[in-house]
């Protein structure tokens, strides 16, 4: 812990100087005012850091060891972004800044993210100190500044940016960038133009969703040099190559009728996002046979730092990938890049683990893992800085919502969208809601290493998914996070949460981890959780039964139309499967759970909403004639539901272990399944709503 508190003291003083007005060896150039008030955080971190110490002072002859271990995973992540802004704050000191500002871009969205950073790890570390658990809460987890910090950064960026256009409006500061053959025009000239044109668009409040923030768009950089194919992705091929003395990545497309329409497509949509966890476009160019775009370079992708788990030179010998902190913050990242692309009224419609890119991004291991050409072993532990890349397929849906291309990766594809790709008409689709489901699916990728349906035998079964099949994750995998992720892939796309959600439920579920808060990670408080879909005056019942099969969580909806059971009876009574048919404005679908191909006896319960509606539900549990791993299965034996009409039921057998829900209309299920239903809770809301 000492090390980690000399490191994090060493880099908050480098902030304090790089930004003091005294600072006549390396002065900031950009974003002065930005800067100082990132730096002015990570001078306020200090004092927390501060009282962590003085409490291990207080506590070191003490048995009490939780300061230890969640202090140093806290300070150690506070470190990582701090070492962040100081990269940065070096950056804009730079007598090379205008290759940062062609590089690099506007970078309010980075100087925001980076002031939250601190701010939230900081909290996080106090509350490791503090006993009362209103200190860290799901509140602290939403990624946004306080509302006078907001205020101060955007104002502190529009300052920022008047003072470089004075830098660019100076004499000629292009030098060695603006070469006499390099193109038509001064580039510094062509920024002042963009703003000029993003300004009178702002002014004029028109088609905001279509500005356009490349700096320079339709400009042929001339290369110092070429280095050899990275490879093909989507339709396109990525090259590494060096311009203006950095290295960037270039995707070039053969100029046909489909490239080309991929390249317009993928340009309009990258050129207008300046995301830190998004991959930002340079410039982009055409000539008589290709179309191209230079990106900022990020030489690995998830999917290939996944197979160097598998082939041993990434965690070798770990049972995961990453460790669930890691696992987290990877997702957490991707969640962010979506959450702002979603913003901007984009989609994606293409996340998986091949269009993530990753690079190291820890400061504890920086000088013994490298990212380069060769494969490094990494630990399992190390941290990655994540973007999300490759937009060429966003734009496939027209107003209609019918699907107008074909390129869509199956494993990955929500099966409401899957539908569209066979040609088939989908009521359900909507393109936000099939970028969560994706965006679960490349989560079970982080958290297994494997391809998310390597239980099938075969090809991938879209049956089989569409029926509820799902990745398998790990035994280890918290019960909070297992739970969001299967709220993220739900069969209603309705009722998957949005990236808002889902962010801020996975910092919180980083906040736990970094604090060590073991039990919180491994309980799902379904009341909490439910938050994602309920209005005030739902009440979350339940669930009773066994412990076994995976979550379900069917959500809230407006009516119950039906309800079908297969069931068995005594001596040997079992509840198998359990189908509902809800109605959600207007719209009726199916959600079963449990095992359908088993059950001697079948019934189903026809409610007439609106006027009639379940109002309680009761039955038992116990041991059941299903085994799993040399014992007993437990789950429900009997159920009865009960609406404002009459009664339905008992089906199945006695047991002596009951439960009845409070009287109330119900208005969702959710519970436990598996080789048959494992436990069963409910929605209420009061009778009058």
């Amino acid at each position: 812990m000492a090390g980690i508190s000399r490191d994090i003291r060493g880099t908050v003083e480098n902030l304090v100087r790089l930004t003091s007005d005294s600072n006549s060896t390396d002065p900031l150039k950009l974003n002065v005012l930005q800067c100082q008030l990132v730096a002015k955080k990570a001078a306020d971190s200090s004092y927390t850091l501060n009282d962590l110490e003085a409490y291990q002072r207080r506590h070191e002859k003490s048995s009490d060891g939780r300061i230890a271990g969640t202090g140093f995973r806290a300070a150690k992540e506070l470190l990582r972004v701090l070492k962040d802004a100081e990269i940065l704050i070096r950056e804009c000191c730079s007598e090379k800044w205008k290759k940062v500002v062609f590089k690099r871009g506007k970078l309010q969205e980075t100087f925001a993210k980076i002031a939250y950073e601190i701010e939230w790890h900081s909290l996080v570390l106090y509350s490791v100190l503090v006993a009362q658990s209103d200190i860290y809460d799901k509140r602290t987890c939403d990624g946004k500044l306080r509302s006078i910090d907001h205020a101060r950064l955007i104002l502190a960026a529009r300052q920022d940016l008047d003072s470089l256009r004075a830098l660019l409006q100076g004499p000629h500061v292009c030098d060695e960038i603006c070469k006499p053959d390099f193109c038509s025009e001064c580039l510094k000239d062509k920024v002042l133009q963009q703003w000029d044109t993003e300004e009178k668009e702002l002014e004029d409040r028109s088609s905001l969703s279509q500005i356009m923030s490349s700096i320079f768009s339709w400009v042929q950089p001339q290369f110092d040099s070429k280095r050899q194919q990275n490879g093909k992705v989507g339709v396109a091929e990525v090259k590494e190559i060096k311009w203006l003395g950095q290295m960037y990545a270039m995707k070039t497309f053969n100029k046909d009728a489909t490239h080309e329409a991929h390249f317009r497509e993928e340009v309009s949509d990258m050129a207008a996002l300046d995301h830190p966890n998004v991959v930002r476009i340079i410039c982009c160019w055409e000539d008589k046979n290709y179309v191209s775009i230079l990106m900022e370079p990020l030489r690995k992708s998830l999917h290939n730092l996944l197979l160097n788990y598998k082939d041993g030179t990434h965690a070798p010998s770990a049972p995961t990938p990453f460790t669930i902190l890691n696992s987290v913050d990877i997702m957490l990242q991707i969640a962010e890049g979506v959450r702002y692309v979603h913003s901007k009224n984009f989609t994606h419609l293409d996340i998986m683990s091949l269009n993530v890119l990753v690079q190291f991004a820890d400061p504890i291991t920086s000088t013994d893992v490298k990212d380069s050409d060769t494969v490094t072993i990494s630990s399992r532990s190390t941290s990655f800085t994540v973007k999300l890349a490759d937009f060429g397929l966003k734009r496939i849906i027209n107003e209609k919502g019918r699907r107008t291309s074909n390129s869509v990766k199956t494993a990955w594809t929500a099966p409401e969208a899957y539908k569209l790709r066979k040609g088939e008409d989908s009521a359900w689709f909507h393109p936000r809601k099939a970028d969560v489901y994706s965006f679960a699916i490349t989560c079970s990728e982080i958290l297994t290493g494997d391809h998310p349906f390597a239980h099938f035998n075969a090809d991938y079964n879209f049956d089989a998914v569409k029926d509820g099949d799902r990745p398998r994750l790990p035994g280890e995998t918290p019960r909070r996070l297992a739970a969001l992720i299967h709220r993220c892939w739900h069969r209603n796309p309705q009722l998957r949460p949005d990236f808002t959600a889902i962010c801020t439920e996975l910092r919180f579920i980083k906040g736990l981890a970094l604090r060590g808060d073991i039990k919180s990670l491994h309980q799902t408080d379904v009341g909490n959780e439910a938050n994602f879909h309920m209005e005030t005056g739902v009440k979350v019942q339940g669930p009773w039964g066994g412990n076994g099969g995976g979550q379900f969580f069917d959500g809230i909806v407006t009516s119950i139309k039906q309800i079908t059971m297969k069931y068995s009876t005594d001596p040997s009574p079992c509840i198998f499967y359990m189908e509902m048919e809800y109605n959600m404005n207007g719209t009726s679908f199916f959600i079963g759970h449990g095992d359908a191909n088993h059950g001697s006896n079948s019934s189903t319960i026809k409610i007439d909403e609106p006027s009639e509606y379940i109002t309680k539900v009761e039955g038992s549990y116990g041991s059941t004639p299903m085994w799993c791993g040399g014992k007993q299965v437990e789950s429900l034996t009997s159920l009865t539901i009960h609406t404002n009409v009459k009664a339905h039921g008992p089906f199945g057998g006695k047991c002596t272990s009951k439960f009845k829900s409070e009287y109330g209309r119900v208005v969702g299920f959710h519970g436990r399944s598996g080789l048959g239903l494992d436990s069963i809770g409910c929605f209420t809301v009061p009778i009058e709503v």
